[in-house]
């Protein structure tokens, strides 16, 4: 009897995983393939060797993997649940960490200061930059923003965040880049108006600033732009109440923490802006106003059945593969944007700013940082980048 138990378990075991497998993949398998096939390339060294190659997809799909597992969130959150039941501050989640900083901010600790390839590229890019005669700016975007000291982490919580931006950004000024730190122009914001509760991204005010931080910078390297749009006084706020909940959020669910309000920022001057967006072969081109042509409201701040969004972020562009801005109004200056999804709003307000702005995504595109400059000839090129893209191990996997 007992054997047939054992035996029957065994199956009923082997159905499940068979039945994960096949609601993981089935409906992934495009996902799948555009990581071995075009992401890898994110995970790949300097003079890449064979094995480095298959490495770099295999690291791809493992991450892949990792990002649609069937019912991944229902498991995060039941597992999140446990462990606030028997009294953990920390949360282990397989490779990450999550704490809630003392202001009740979701936060992933950073564990290590293992620094990728991409800061050494930022350094060459700049070389090439330079050799062409146009100006270059790195933005950095810091994850979470609560100052040097360690006073807002649970006790026990060790973080590394700080330290490896610090080692990063050294080796990027080192190498003649100039740097603009939101650890820096952010700090005198009160934190709970540049970081989310729910998610891991800057604040839209946050991006506005870091637009305005670019914009002086462009001026000062003889790149014209009209600063004046991008000053906070030229911004409707409006505050969605209890609608968006991010990406951290997701990891443990409203029972654990509730949605949190959203600020909208719309400019008060007029604007006339033609934006370009391309993916792969697809093309999707609209004009208008900034908040028409630009923004899309109506689409993220949409609730869903449980009566929150979690695509407001989205509301100043999808993170497309390229964004291509036409600002008639604006001087005459043509500026590159490389940028992660940090970077798409601050990409948004700079159009405001300029007359021709082109962003683009790297973990997209099968094009360089320095093809694109030959192509599309810039006066100046900006690098909007968080930590993530610094790092070994960063998130290349997440398109959003």
């Amino acid at each position: 009897m007992r054997k047939w138990v054992t035996r029957a378990l065994a199956a009923l075991f082997c159905a499940c995983v068979l039945f994960l497998c096949g609601m993981t993949f089935v409906p992934n398998l495009r996902e799948f393939g555009y990581a071995v096939f075009r992401r890898y390339a994110n995970y790949l060294p300097s003079n890449a060797t064979v094995f480095d190659n298959i490495s770099a997809r295999i690291s791809a799909f493992e991450d892949s993997l990792g990002n649609v597992f069937y019912k991944k969130e229902a498991f995060q959150q039941l597992n999140a649940s446990l462990q606030y039941a028997i009294g953990k501050q920390m949360l282990y989640f397989g490779d990450s960490t999550m704490v809630k900083l003392r202001g009740g901010q979701l936060y992933e600790l950073r564990q290590d200061e293992v620094l990728s390839e991409t800061v050494y590229d930022l350094v060459e890019l700049n070389a090439y930059c330079e050799s062409q005669g146009i100006p270059m700016v790195f933005v950095y975007a810091h994850t979470s923003l609560y100052g040097d000291s360690q006073e807002l982490l649970p006790v026990g919580a060790l973080d590394y965040n700080n330290e490896t931006a610090d080692k990063a950004l050294a080796i990027l000024r080192e190498g003649g880049v100039d740097v603009l730190d939101s650890r820096e122009f952010l700090r005198d914001y009160p934190l709970e108006d540049i970081i989310y509760y729910t998610d891991f991204h800057w604040t839209v005010p946050a991006a506005r600033e870091a637009a305005e931080q670019v914009g002086a910078w462009l001026n000062a390297n003889g790149v014209p732009a009209d600063e004046s749009v991008l000053a906070e006084d030229m911004y409707e706020k409006r505050v969605e109440e209890n609608i968006f909940f991010g990406r951290l959020g997701q990891r443990i669910g409203t029972k654990n923490i509730a949605p949190e309000d959203f600020a909208l920022l719309i400019p008060e001057f007029s604007s006339y802006i033609k934006v370009t967006h391309r993916e792969g072969e697809e093309e999707e081109v609209r004009e208008g106003a900034f908040e028409e042509a630009v923004m899309r409201v109506d689409e993220a701040m949409r609730r869903n059945d449980e009566g929150y969004s979690a695509n407001c972020y989205y509301a100043y562009g999808p993170h497309a593969w390229e964004s291509e801005y036409e600002n008639a109004s604006a001087p005459d200056s043509r500026v590159l944007v490389l940028k992660d999804s940090y970077g798409t709003p601050v990409a948004a307000f700079l159009s405001n700013a300029v007359g021709g702005l082109l962003a683009t995504d790297q973990r997209k595109t099968t094009l360089s940082a320095e093809d694109y400059v030959a192509q599309y000839q810039p006066d100046a090129v900006v690098v909007v980048y968080c930590q993530d893209m610094l790092r070994e191990k960063n998130y290349a996997f997440m398109d959003e």
